[in-house]
């Protein structure tokens, strides 16, 4: 739980409306996978 509130709004543009940004930290959660931290596919698909 931890990992998706630190990663979904570490994508934020700004603090008003920003619909993207849950798209955004899909996709730096899977460039970090393997480097930052360890998740399978069905974590990942999860988070």
């Amino acid at each position: 739980m931890s990992l998706f509130a630190v990663l979904h709004d570490s994508r934020n543009i700004n603090e008003g409306t920003d619909p993207e940004h849950g798209p955004r930290a899909d996709e730096f959660a899977v460039e970090l996978r393997g480097n930052l931290f360890e998740l399978d596919d069905h974590e990942l698909t999860l988070l």
